[in-house]
């Protein structure tokens, strides 16, 4: 099978990451997207929602899409959450796996650990409203020809979890940004706040 493996916090998911992996998935005829979430984003600073919040908003959000499933990988193994880690392990499937990213991520994609060995490993698909991606901000051609490859124009939803956050933060609404139930998920359980 061709399976995407979408990494992330998910901290909370919202209809932008659905919309990445739904467009992506029908340009590129994966089978399936795994998603999985990080024990630990080393990129980012704020301190997640526990991993078992962030799991079961990750099981509401995919819920509806049967071609969906979520991987633990990251939150299993601790510590800080290496997409190389991820995609090596990924190797002990005998499926054709990409790794999904929207551009704003691609952009700090030279940033990661060992970001050559990951591409030279699996094949990355990126989504953009753009229809060439920048330039690589270090030259690596190794980088820049694996982009290249993946570069996908999509509508792109200008969304992210920090501005979820930030509106539940200042009792706005974000019906618009994620599903029913996880903005019911987020008040019960008095994420973000």
């Amino acid at each position: 099978m061709r399976i995407g493996i979408y990494g992330g916090t998910f901290d909370p998911p919202h209809f932008g990451h659905l919309h990445l992996a739904v467009s992506l998935m029908e340009a590129h005829h994966l089978d399936e997207v795994w998603f999985c979430p990080a024990y630990l984003n080393p990129l980012k600073k704020h301190k997640p929602a526990s991993d078992q919040d962030r799991m079961q908003m990750l099981e509401m959000a995919t819920a509806p899409f049967p071609h969906f499933s979520i991987i633990d990988w990251e939150l299993k193994r601790k510590g800080k959450s290496y997409t190389l880690d991820t995609v090596l392990e990924s190797q002990s499937y005998s499926h054709q796996f990409f790794l999904l990213m929207g551009d704003k991520t691609a952009e700090e994609f030279h940033t990661w650990h060992k970001p050559e060995e990951i591409v030279n490993n699996i094949s990355i698909l990126i989504g953009s409203r753009q229809s060439h991606p920048p330039p690589p901000p270090h030259g690596s051609k190794t980088i820049a020809e694996a982009m290249s490859r993946g570069w996908t124009t999509i509508p792109m939803f200008d969304l992210s979890s920090t501005e979820v956050r930030g509106r539940v933060q200042k009792e706005r609404g974000i019906q618009h940004l994620v599903p029913e139930k996880i903005v019911d998920y987020i008040k019960s359980h008095r994420l973000y706040l």
